[in-house]
Parts: structure tokens; C-alpha cells; sequence
């Protein structure tokens, strides 16, 4: 199924991240494959999930909150931003990345303080939902680029 084919399917709730089978000619925009931005966000979780059980790295706050470090934050304000500013797909997917990135933060911060409970309660939910949402304002601003 093609990207937009999966967008479709998915706003109508009838696809899930794991349905998504990227061709290779929609896998890439402006310097950035979909599949290793879907990835690499998806894998955050499980970093975060190790960290909560003890077994983790000692990620830093200041540096997990950051929107602008990781390849698709440098992408977005870089890449993206001079070539799909225009698209309101655009901003959905930098205020949707930014979000995810403070609650990775916030998750660092309960856990730091001491709030496990709380650090699982985000991850389950709010960290979630914007994993999620994330995945979906790549693939729309995919999709609205090449349309």
C-alpha cells in the first residue's frame, strides 16, 4: 500500500504503523527516508523503557527535550523548513516532533525525581499519543509534498 494509500486508510482508522509498507521511490524527501524517521521515533520508546527499569543509559534532560538534535529535528529546521514552510503540514509535524521531545523530557524528570509511576503514566499515554501523532504528520507531509 502507498504512503497515501496508508494515510487514507489510517485517518479513517483502518491502518496501523506496522500496515505501512514505504516504496522505495516515496521513502525519500528532501534528504530524509521516512522509514528511519519512523524508526528512529518509535525506537525512543524503548530507550526510555530501559531507562525506567534501570537498565538504560543516563539520558540527559536537557539534551532529550531538545527538538533540533536528533536527524529529524536537524531535518525539519533545516531541509523541510526552507522547502515546505508553506505546507501546513509542516508545522503540525515541528509542533507535534517539539511536543514528543518535551515529554521524553518530562518522563526524564519524574523518573529523576524520583516518580516512577508518574515517568510510566506518560510514557503510556501522553509520550504515546505524540509517538503516534508524529508518525502520522511525516506521512502527511510526505504525501502533501509530492502532491
Amino acid at each position: 500500500m502507498s504512503i497515501f494509500d496508508w494515510l487514507m486508510r489510517r485517518n479513517k482508522g483502518a491502518a496501523t504503523a506496522g500496515d505501512l509498507v514505504i516504496r522505495e521511490d516515496e521513502d525519500q524527501l528532501s534528504g530524509l527516508s521516512l522509514r528511519e524517521a519512523i524508526d528512529s521515533h518509535m525506537a525512543w520508546r524503548g530507550k526510555l523503557v530501559k531507562v525506567l527499569e534501570g537498565h538504560g543509559p543516563d539520558l540527559e534532560v536537557h539534551q532529550v527535550a531538545r527538538d533540533n538534535l536528533c536527524v529529524v529535528g536537524k531535518w525539519i529546521y533545516k531541509e523541510a523548513k526552507s522547502q515546505y514552510l508553506h505546507l501546513p503540514e509542516y508545522e503540525h509535524l515541528r509542533k507535534s516532533h517539539a511536543d514528543f521531545h518535551l515529554a521524553a523530557g518530562n518522563i526524564l524528570i519524574h523518573y529523576h525525581q524520583g516518580d516512577l509511576p508518574g515517568a510510566q503514566r506518560l510514557l503510556k499515554t501522553e509520550f504515546r499519543d505524540l509517538s503516534d501523532q508524529i508518525q502520522l504528520d511525516l506521512v502527511r507531509l510526505f504525501t502533501a509534498a509530492r502532491h
